[in-house]
């Protein structure tokens, strides 16, 4: 006589409902953990920025906080010889006269804005040295749902 444990006798065999309620789980923890990966791409579009330069030099009581991107591009091609103003160098601006690159480290930058007013990388500076932080948040989050099937399976067991 083979010996049947009381819940599986009161609940019955495996059945539609368990293999219904299964497959949810599953499905519910399969949206849980791709979305974190899947909205990366909308709270990171691409965006174009600069270091800001450092006013040296000057003064002249211009408000050089207002200044946008587009006008600290026009500024930096117009002084450099139509080249592009470079992304993690700070430059140093003397008005109406240079805009010269130094080794100093960039602690502050000016986004594009006029495509997205803003994003997780203006919002915390994620360019530069701190590029690697948005993929290390995916990773993160993927690392945490193995370490967390592996451990709610264990301890479902319990």
């Amino acid at each position: 006589m083979e010996k049947v444990d009381q819940i599986t006798s009161s609940i019955g065999p495996f059945g539609k409902w368990q293999i219904l309620y299964c497959w949810c789980s599953g499905l519910y923890m399969v949206f849980l953990i791709s979305w974190q990966i899947m909205v990366m791409p909308f709270h990171t579009p691409p965006m174009d920025y600069m270091c800001k330069p450092k006013i040296v030099g000057t003064n002249d009581t211009t408000d050089y906080d207002s200044y946008t991107y587009q006008d600290w591009s026009d500024i930096a091609t117009r002084l450099n010889s139509g080249e592009a103003p470079t992304e993690c160098e700070v430059m140093e601006y003397t008005p109406n006269v240079s805009l010269v690159p130094t080794s100093a480290e960039c602690d502050s930058w000016v986004y594009d804005t006029s495509t997205f007013t803003s994003s997780i990388i203006s919002d915390f500076d994620l360019v530069c040295d701190k590029r690697y932080l948005v993929t290390l948040s995916q990773s993160m989050a993927l690392l945490g749902a193995m370490f967390g099937s592996i451990i709610i399976g264990v301890t479902s067991d319990l």
